[in-house]
């Protein structure tokens, strides 16, 4: 039977987790109760296949089992595509504490750990340099799916603002159409990528930053303004 250890917290319950050669892999079925994801076959069609197994697991009877297991890209793949609110505190601590746990020592806890090694592994430098590796990979990521469903209701309620709602220029397709546009253009051309999920995790508050400042450009403006107007609108502010 593989090495397999548990892990326990408050918010996420128990997520168990084998290691496999230097491999560390996640059983499947802790990953999408903490995801609320119901139908894990479904799920693991979405996931890469060379990193999908199987590894024995005791049940709460003492059986042994067989579980899917999932190594650390598929994790990260799911976390991504969570749109739950828990996905990002799940992310945080595992790269934060499970991942530098099971890599420094090799299990959750050692309690039979000399004081001596506890003073090496202390002072160890690869523990810093994982550390930041990790914070590197927190701040590189790209966004959650949940992230970029703020961007898109932040960028909607820009437009409103800027338009007036049930104004005759939001009601009028082809200019609403042009000013998201033009403010969708503006937050990819300020980071210079095709779309909302390619802006890194650490640039999200910024791109808040770029709608919220963002103005219409002159011929917009105008465009607005004379529909709002001809309509009878009364534009506020």
């Amino acid at each position: 039977m593989n090495n397999v250890q548990t892990f326990n917290n408050s918010e996420f319950g128990e997520i168990r987790t084998a290691k496999i050669g230097e491999e560390n892999w996640f059983v499947l079925a802790d990953v999408c109760r903490v995801l609320e994801i119901r139908n894990h076959r479904d799920a693991r069609t979405r996931l890469n296949k060379d990193g999908v197994g199987t590894t024995d697991v005791i049940d709460s009877m003492g059986r042994i089992q067989q579980a899917n297991i999932i190594n650390e890209s598929n994790l990260y793949k799911l976390i991504f595509q969570s749109r739950k609110p828990q996905a990002e505190k799940f992310s945080d601590w595992v790269t934060g504490e499970v991942l530098p746990t099971l890599r420094k020592q090799g299990t959750y806890s050692m309690p039979a750990m000399s004081k001596e090694l506890q003073a090496i592994l202390m002072v160890d430098n690869k523990t810093e340099e994982l550390r930041e590796d990790f914070q590197d990979f927190k701040d590189n990521a790209p966004l959650f799916n949940i992230e970029c469903d703020k961007l898109t209701k932040a960028v909607r309620k820009k437009v409103i603002k800027l338009i007036g709602y049930k104004s005759p220029a939001y009601r009028d397709k082809s200019l609403r159409a042009k000013v998201f546009s033009d403010l969708q253009i503006q937050i990819k051309r300020e980071f210079d990528i095709d779309s909302y999920k390619a802006i890194k995790r650490k640039d999200f508050d910024i791109a808040l930053e770029i709608i919220e400042s963002y103005k219409l450009p002159m011929a917009l403006d105008n465009a607005v303004h004379e529909l709002n107007i001809g309509g009878g609108y009364c534009e506020l502010g």
